[in-house]
């Protein structure tokens, strides 16, 4: 769920009321900009679609990222067929630079969670 909101109007709400919510994206003076979903929106859509109270839509939500976790960590892919595909990619050692002293630093090795999107995800 993306809400939008004109973007004078946000505007106008981050200098005097609220904080703007992260992350966002500025696509023009005249056009909208989208604010991403929190986990909270999350669990009470799925509690709308579902028809289950918020409190087990939590719980599922929960599980389903646990599992998701556990199964990348032990190194697994996760497919979710028409949604899309999770896994583990590793990143090279490389050579950067402090940005404080500018000096030269190896960044080392990690790995990474990365997302394919599905079929049905395309946009």
């Amino acid at each position: 769920m993306l809400l939008f909101v004109n973007s004078s109007a946000l505007c106008y709400l981050y200098r005097i009321y609220l904080p703007l919510p992260r992350p966002f994206r500025i696509m023009g003076e005249d056009n909208l900009i989208p604010i991403a979903m929190n986990k909270t929106q999350l669990v009470d859509a799925i509690a709308e679609e579902a028809g289950i109270s918020k409190a087990s839509s939590k719980v599922a939500l929960d599980a389903v990222l646990k599992v998701i976790a556990d199964s990348l960590k032990s190194g697994d892919e996760v497919s979710i067929v028409g949604f899309g595909a999770f896994k583990i990619s590793e990143r090279k050692a490389r050579m950067g630079k402090n940005p404080r002293t500018h000096e030269p630093m190896e960044i080392p090795a990690k790995n990474v969670v990365k997302f394919k999107p599905g079929a049905d995800l395309q946009l």
